[in-house]
């Protein structure tokens, strides 16, 4: 198929790290395949440059930076379709990996779904996505920011007896190209802080994991995650047991963040709903939910911590609304899958690997972007004085071991509170909850507006919501 070169660099910058963009070696990549007996190929071209620093016992210890580069190949011998990966761009090695993707696309059943990958559409520059402090960043400073986290810490109260994390900057630079003259070139980038401070008070011992994500360097203050996470270490100590009992629920928007990305995120995906594994099956267009919740997947929010301007097959982002007002108004499509339902796709391709992070060692799938849930018209405090008898959840873990396709979950919460007659009264040990999502979601009496942005560890879900009240969950010892 005779093509010509169209480059859309939709930041409209080049990439300092490299000599010449990515979407150079990926058209002359799709070029070779089609000369070597492809009716269609796709290259897909990711570079990462990673810089990352890490604290232990409250110093800073290690620091690098690392480059990770490499092209994924798809080819299509009509709907057959072969995938095969390199992280070299050398002519040989290209040759070499459309060789092994003709010969897996020979030997596999033609996919229905297959029509062609996706032509040129229109594209929106999301706002935000890319800070050139993050992008021309030296180890130094990164290593500045840890130290200064390291010393907040270590200063905040006698009590805080260790602390350990991790500060990332990650410039990420993607390319893709096909033989339906699509070309498009992308950099973004992330900063990522984890930090967890352990509290000592005569023999008592607390442990807080704590997180803050940005697109830009500038909107994430070290110093404050260093004091937030000292802060809730020391109010932990001195934690009380409960009794079992039926009390409101205030999740706060990292507790909410982890449960909706093993529950509610994969409820949402076409793939899921076409094989009726999500509760949310046959229910478009029905209520399930309080009208108190509107949830969207925003691919391109401005500064969103998933945003982009394209998908990872070069599909347009877009916003989806999912839950409008408690009743379920769409789901989330690639082209495959989008192709099986007969409709549109919505723009959430996308390439993880087995721990969730961006690759171009794996063939795309559907993943949620952005899911933003509505905030409220009360702030957290507000929220907080409403409930005469509850507990507050900061965060949990057992999300992962959720069941997808009912929605059922038996999570723990880690960093909690009781509350008594609106206010925060002590710190609590152990506080277990069960249920399914359908339920939980139906008991919601209040939503905050202290929006945050939170990504689950293990499969790097981005949520964006804020501190959410449940009303007559049952909470156990």
């Amino acid at each position: 198929m005779k093509r010509s070169k169209a480059k859309t660099d939709v930041n409209g910058e080049d990439d300092p790290y490299t000599d010449t963009s990515l979407i150079s070696p990926a058209f002359k990549a799709v070029t070779i395949a089609e000369k070597m007996g492809a009716s269609q190929a796709e290259v897909y071209a990711l570079r990462r440059v990673i810089f990352t620093c890490s604290i232990e016992k409250l110093e800073v210890t290690f620091a690098q930076r690392k480059v990770q580069a490499g092209m994924g190949i798809r080819v299509a011998l009509d709907r057959k379709v072969g995938f095969s990966c390199t992280s070299s761009a050398s002519e040989q090695s290209i040759k070499e990996t459309i060789e092994k993707a003709l010969k897996i696309a020979r030997a596999r059943e033609e996919d229905p779904r297959f029509k062609s990958f996706p032509s040129r559409s229109k594209y929106q520059k999301v706002p935000g996505i890319l800070d050139k402090q993050i992008r021309e960043a030296q180890i130094e400073e990164l290593i500045d920011s840890g130290r200064s986290l390291a010393e907040v810490m270590r200063t905040y109260d006698k009590r805080i007896q260790s602390g350990s994390g991790m500060l990332t900057y990650i410039t990420y630079n993607r390319a893709i190209s096909n033989s339906y003259g699509l070309d498009l070139e992308e950099s973004d980038t992330v900063v990522d802080v984890r930090v967890s401070s352990m509290a000592k008070d005569n023999g008592d011992v607390s442990g807080v994991d704590y997180l803050e994500l940005a697109r830009h360097a500038s909107d994430v203050d070290v110093e404050q995650v260093g004091k937030t996470v000292s802060r809730l270490a020391v109010e932990q100590l001195r934690r009380k047991p409960i009794q079992t009992k039926t009390v409101d629920l205030v999740l706060h928007p990292h507790a909410v963040g982890e449960l909706l990305s093993h529950t509610l995120h994969p409820a949402f995906l076409g793939d899921n709903l076409q094989r009726n594994r999500t509760p949310f099956a046959g229910k478009l267009g029905e209520k399930v939910a309080s009208e108190l919740i509107s949830i969207d997947d925003n691919g391109v929010i401005e500064k969103g911590y998933a945003s982009q301007s394209f998908d990872d097959e070069g599909i347009a982002r877009r916003n989806t609304p999912l839950i409008k007002e408690g009743v379920v108004e769409s789901f989330l499509y690639d082209s495959l899958w989008a192709n099986k339902a007969g409709i549109e796709s919505t723009g959430n391709s996308s390439r993880k690997d087995v721990t969730g992070l961006r690759t171009y060692s794996s063939e795309p799938t559907i993943d949620t972007t952005n899911v933003v849930v509505k905030p409220g018209d009360r702030d957290f405090e507000q929220m907080v004085s409403e409930v005469d008898e509850g507990i507050l959840v900061y965060s949990i873990i057992g999300a992962h071991t959720s069941n997808a396709a009912s929605g059922a979950f038996s999570i723990a919460g880690q960093t909690v509170f009781r509350i008594e007659h609106g206010e925060i009264a002590y710190p609590v040990k152990e506080a277990m909850i069960g249920g399914s999502l359908a339920q939980l979601l139906g008991k919601v009496s209040g939503v905050a507006n202290d929006v945050t942005t939170y990504e689950d560890e293990l499969r790097h879900r981005v949520t964006v919501s804020p501190s959410i009240r449940f009303t007559d969950v049952r909470v156990s010892a």
